[in-house]
């Protein structure tokens, strides 16, 4: 089997904002495209600052411009890239065992969601909760694969009692959100942060001032310019079949993390709600055998 080119993820972060970066930030740039990819970087913070001819000042707020939380993560993701070259080689070809594949494999995703806890930060989250607690509706926005992430979350943000409705239809997605308004939350569900429908309906939300939220692996993309509440994961990178799987689980991790939030903020006529609309979710079950089903369970 032919071994598949894979870029570093930080890699693709660099030479994605390259052309934006200015004096020491193209120099530190410059220094790390030259280097091999498969190699980590070893040197401490004060060394590199050193060996490239800039301010450590200057190496942290690299860092954090590509989206890391400073040096040090972006040290520790240099060191991911050994998994990234093993997929597709001899390591990971047709002869690879199951228990081999779901190590890696889990490995390469508890990866993704560690740098996702890192990247999200905590006072975006609590902006995020509040509005979503407090939303007279939420508008949850998806296309493609986060069209998936949409349909899950609206439907479980129901269950707590909060009005949802996914869009993944482009059309519907700009009519619905062109007639939100104050009091109403729409959040954007887009890794690159650059998908079309999902830009429009951020723009279109800010204009009649309902709040705006996006959850992205790319906090410098175009949607974040339309958005109140970024909620970054970390996880843009290349596009390949792996990368998109550990990308969903982030973005489910986040929805879940926004669901318990506005769970444990709720008070008690919201919790009776709650516990209304989980009996609701039973009327879609049969009983465990036939004879127990009930009459008015059945609906002609």
């Amino acid at each position: 089997m032919p071994e598949i080119a894979q870029t570093p993820e930080y890699i693709t972060r660099i030479k994605l904002h390259y052309n934006d970066m200015r004096g020491s930030e193209q120099k530190l740039a410059d220094y790390l495209l030259s280097l091999e990819p498969t190699e980590p970087l070893t040197q401490s913070v004060k060394q590199l600052a050193s060996d490239v001819g800039v301010s450590v000042a200057s190496v942290v707020r690299f860092c954090q411009e590509l989206g890391y939380t400073g040096y040090a993560e972006f040290k520790l993701m240099t060191r991911q890239v050994g998994f990234l070259t093993t997929v597709g080689s001899p390591e990971m070809d047709s002869m690879t065992s199951a228990a081999e594949l779901k190590k890696n494999i889990c490995e390469f995703t508890n990866s993704s969601i560690q740098k996702c806890i890192q990247s999200l930060d905590n006072g975006e989250l609590e902006r995020a909760i509040a509005a979503i607690s407090g939303a007279k509706r939420l508008l949850l926005c998806g296309i493609g694969t986060s069209a998936g992430i949409a349909m899950a979350a609206a439907n479980t943000f129901m269950n707590l009692n909060v009005d949802s409705t996914p869009l993944f239809d482009e059309l519907l997605m700009r009519r619905t959100v062109s007639m939100a308004g104050p009091g109403d939350v729409v959040l954007g569900i887009s890794n690159c942060g650059s998908v079309k429908p999902i830009v429009d309906a951020l723009m279109l939300a800010h204009e009649v001032g309902a709040m705006t939220i996006l959850i992205t692996g790319e906090k410098k993309s175009l949607a974040c310019q339309f958005a109140d509440c970024v909620l970054c994961l970390g996880t843009y990178g290349d596009p390949s079949a792996l990368s998109m799987l550990s990308v969903s689980s982030c973005q489910l991790l986040t929805i879940q993390i926004l669901q318990t939030g506005c769970f444990t903020r709720s008070s008690a006529e919201v919790l009776e709600k709650i516990r209304k609309n989980t009996e609701l979710a039973e009327m879609s079950r049969y009983a465990t055998t036939v004879d127990e089903v009930k009459k008015e369970r059945v609906r002609f």
